[in-house]
């Protein structure tokens, strides 16, 4: 691994970045084959939508913007998620369960790898929906 303390780091103004699968490849050192985030819109096949009730069919369109938020045009979201557009899972014990996506992506981030080794680590964005790079899995 590069000798991140070393590392400078400048702020930079980026317009119409992409969210996914660069972001996540940063986070995890890893390509979207491994980490599994192909792009910010995608479809899953193994997931449902909430008014499902995880029957019938699987097959959902998993967003990573800000669409997911409960309030997408407010500058922090609104404060959450809607949970009608996230994306929902069977669990073990046959119940239907949302998934947030910081359990989306497959690999262990930088963020986790520090906090192992006894660092601290923080991540802010304008959206919930980027809290993808800054939570445990």
């Amino acid at each position: 691994m590069p000798q991140l303390d070393r590392v400078e780091v400048s702020p930079a103004a980026l317009t119409n970045a992409l969210n996914d699968p660069g972001t996540s490849a940063l986070y995890t050192g890893e390509t979207a084959r491994t980490h599994g985030i192909w792009y910010d819109d995608t479809n899953e096949r193994s997931l449902y939508s909430a008014a499902s009730n995880c029957t019938g069919p699987p097959g959902f369109e998993v967003l990573e913007d800000e669409t997911i938020d409960v309030n997408s045009t407010a500058l922090d979201g609104g404060g959450g998620f809607n949970l009608t557009h996230l994306p929902y899972r069977k669990t073990s014990l046959g119940s239907c369960a949302y998934l947030l996506l910081h359990n989306f992506i497959r690999s262990k981030k930088i963020f986790e790898v520090v906090r192992e080794n006894g660092g601290f680590t923080k991540l802010t964005d304008k959206h919930p929906s980027y809290e993808m790079g800054s939570l445990v899995a």
